[in-house]
């Protein structure tokens, strides 16, 4: 009776698991990626959601989006309230639709909004998310 194993037993048994390995890293990054993107456009959604409440409680409320800084915030009577920066915070690109560079969401005190709808799109290497914010507050996921 033998104690151990031999050499060539041990090799090819860490071939097979670097095989193994190696077949899950591309997908493991597709995921990595769409958890990122799908991450920016729930966090944008959540802004929105915050602006607006902020806005009936305060006579009035902007979200903002900045393509060129890749990020988001809220703003009340002038002052800046909760920020998000996707662009570092979940490396992703953000676009908006036409040549826009920025995009303003202004609530009135009832919560509704003065402009029409806005298309924002998150991108990471081939994963993509995007949302539709409607100037009514309501939201569509793409």
């Amino acid at each position: 009776m033998r104690a151990g194993f031999t050499l060539l037993e041990l090799v090819f048994v860490l071939f097979l698991t670097g095989m193994g390995v190696s077949l899950l890293v591309p997908a493991a990054r597709t995921w990595a990626d769409r958890f990122a993107v799908v991450g920016a456009r729930e966090a944008t959604i959540g802004l929105a959601t915050t602006t607006r409440a902020l806005a009936l409680a305060s006579e009035g409320a902007v979200l903002v989006i900045d393509e060129s800084a890749g990020s988001a915030w809220t703003e009340s009577n002038g002052v800046v309230g909760d920020s998000t920066p996707l662009a570092s915070r979940f490396g992703v690109s953000v676009h908006l639709l036409g040549s826009r560079t920025r995009a303003t969401l202004r609530f009135d005190a009832l919560g509704i909004g003065r402009v029409a709808s806005q298309s924002v799109t998150f991108r990471r290497n081939r994963a993509m998310a995007g949302v539709v914010l409607s100037s009514y507050g309501a939201v569509s996921r793409r």
